[in-house]
């Protein structure tokens, strides 16, 4: 077990070796008006924090992962359309000032397990993160629906990455977690570890104890992780440099406090796949056999396997 009380800068470069899952004016849609960002403004402002840009800067990579469709209503997106058309990779820059910038998408998750995204676009693209957004009534809220969609879109072979897939759902009763996990583990689809929705410990006590055990069924499932930053605008973004500023000091960052949770939860650096460059290049020229085996050799202890994990109620 790790002394999270000793959480410092250099434990948390080990971890957060890029800015992965980040949002751009493309997430837009009429209606949906989330992020007010370019990759130029962006890389503009973590040059200036002295956070890329050089050699010796502790952000190696930015990666992109703009929506396919609108989340807010998500459809399936017509490789002919306009909006694919928008999102071809041909038309990306592999450097912004001297910065390698990666690109892939945020899909959102539809009802039968399938995303919203074309099978061209998610063949020439770096990685695919598929997202629960904004899903029919008789799915909403609904554990065993919700759990089935889960498990199919692990078995997608187009999804890389299962995103915030706790976010809005923490107190959702029925929830069978860990089988959702090792479900992930056996098809080689990491798990993000969301840093935008993770909780404050003071100020949300319950979702604390939440993502504890959460954490803990992730480590023990063999599961690759995959750590996100979710940035969409100019306030998350600075919000960001600014809990890397206030890095060490938990409970002021909540960088900090995420690394944390997840040193606390016995989840490794070696663990995230995205944790640095030469890393996160190794697992992407993986295909997802490749990853499942990967994952079928870590070890795990039986005795604090979570068989079903039980979920505290966001109002406890």
């Amino acid at each position: 077990m790790h002394d999270v009380d000793r959480v410092d800068r250099a434990i948390i470069e080990q971890y957060v070796g890029g800015l992965a899952h980040v949002h751009t004016r493309l997430s837009n849609f009429p209606g949906h008006h989330e992020s007010d960002q370019t990759v130029g403004a962006l890389i503009d402002e973590l040059v200036r924090a002295g956070l890329v840009g050089d050699p010796r800067s502790p952000l190696q990579y930015v990666m992109i992962n703009d929506h396919s469709s609108n989340p807010a209503w998500p459809a399936p997106l017509r490789m002919h359309s306009l909006r694919a058309q928008a999102l071809d990779r041909r038309r990306w820059r592999e450097q912004v000032d001297g910065v390698r910038v990666l690109f892939g998408f945020e899909a959102s998750l539809l009802a039968d397990g399938r995303t919203d995204l074309p099978w061209e676009l998610t063949e020439d693209c770096e990685l695919v993160i598929a997202s629960v957004h904004v899903v029919p009534d008789e799915i909403d809220h609904n554990a065993e629906a919700l759990q089935e969609m889960f498990e199919r879109a692990c078995a997608n072979p187009g999804v890389d990455v299962i995103g915030h897939p706790v976010r809005h759902i923490e107190g959702l009763r029925g929830m069978d977690w860990s089988r959702i996990l090792e479900r992930a583990a056996a098809t080689g689809t990491a798990i993000e570890v969301n840093m935008n929705i993770y909780p404050d410990p003071k100020r949300e006590p319950a979702r604390a104890r939440f993502w504890a055990e959460w954490l803990r069924a992730l480590a023990n499932s063999g599961a690759d992780v995959f750590l996100g930053s979710d940035i969409h605008n100019r306030l998350q973004r600075e919000r960001f440099v600014h809990d890397w500023l206030d890095l060490g000091h938990p409970g002021r960052s909540r960088v900090a406090d995420c690394v944390g949770g997840m040193m606390a939860a016995d989840i490794e650096p070696e663990r995230v796949v995205n944790a640095n460059w030469r890393q996160f290049r190794s697992w992407l020229e993986l295909d997802k056999r490749a990853r499942a085996v990967r994952a079928r050799t870590r070890a795990t202890r039986p005795e604090t396997v979570y068989p079903t994990m039980a979920l505290t109620p966001r109002s406890a």
